[in-house]
């Protein structure tokens, strides 16, 4: 079995030995426990918690007790590992706030959609369970977990469903790109598909970055820009993006740019208007255009 790399190497060798020939992976689903470590079903759809009583005292053993356990399967195959075998843990560290920092290698970008978010949810609902545990913060080797152009941010167990599974579906939606000559917006009709983890303000946005199937169209955003936060309240659509937002694009109008993130999302039903954000603050300016305003939908830069 493939382990983890975790904080102190020996320890983690003496923890798996403890575990393994104490019978560990011989253990059938219990009621009752310190806690749960939630594995996967024997199907690989949902989770599947294990009542679990700890063997250790500190936070830092049980911290890696706990990763350890994730990583076991039922000998009878009525569950299975929630941890990755193809995914190593460079390390952890825990801040005085709570925050539970973990550093995954490169391949945990490898895993399917279904596997990711099984294996995110089933970390942070397991290690969330520790009094000393508030939330969870993901990290692939120095960048901070990105997924759909989203940064990830801090979770914490009340983020997932009890009855954790991933359904995929397709919305149709329509996005606004520039012409070629970048002087007007042209709606676009596409079919974008997502699982429940993601909002469709959130996949509006990132296809909206990703930019045009085809070259008839001209991408808005400029290229590297990572969606921080976006979150619809009262009709107003929050949108939160990272520093390459700022950076400047040869020929392509702040207006076209900015309208072409407001027309996009106020095309849901939810969402009237729109309010940004850079690296969570208000910035002044995109490049001539006032960035303090609420945006809403404008019929004008629209190509007839």
């Amino acid at each position: 079995m493939k382990l983890p790399v975790i904080k102190n190497r020996l320890f983690a060798l003496l923890l798996v030995f403890a575990l393994l020939f104490s019978g560990c992976s011989k253990q059938t689903q219990k009621t009752s426990g310190d806690c749960y470590i939630y594995l996967l079903n024997a199907q690989k759809t949902s989770l599947y918690p294990l009542a679990y009583n700890y063997r250790y005292e500190s936070t830092d053993e049980r911290i890696n007790e706990l990763f350890t356990m994730l990583m076991q399967s039922g000998e009878a195959g009525e569950y299975a590992a929630s941890f990755s075998s193809s995914v190593n843990l460079v390390n952890w560290s825990l801040s005085e706030s709570g925050v539970l920092t973990c550093v995954f290698s490169s391949s945990y970008y490898d895993m399917s959609t279904s596997e990711e978010v099984l294996m995110r949810a089933a970390i942070v609902k397991t290690l969330t369970q520790l009094e000393a545990v508030t939330a969870l913060e993901f990290y692939v080797m120095e960048e901070p977990l990105t997924l759909n152009r989203t940064v990830i941010g801090t979770m914490t167990a009340e983020q997932f469903l009890e009855d954790v599974g991933v359904s995929v579906s397709t919305i149709k939606c329509t996005l606004y790109f520039a012409n070629k000559r970048k002087t007007k917006l042209v709606p676009v009709m596409v079919e974008v598909e997502g699982d429940n983890y993601y909002t469709s303000e959130q996949l509006i946005l990132a296809t909206l970055i990703e930019g045009p199937k085809t070259d008839e169209y001209c991408a808005t955003i400029p290229a590297g820009t990572k969606i921080n936060q976006i979150v619809t309240k009262d009709s107003i659509c929050y949108v939160d993006l990272s520093s390459e937002f700022m950076n400047y694009q040869e020929g392509m109008p702040a207006e076209l740019t900015i309208y072409s993130i407001v027309n996009s999302l106020a095309e849901l039903t939810n969402v009237s208007k729109v309010v940004f954000t850079v690296e969570g603050s208000t910035r002044n300016l995109y490049i001539d255009l006032d960035l303090t305003q609420i945006f809403e939908h404008s019929l004008e830069l629209i190509q007839e």
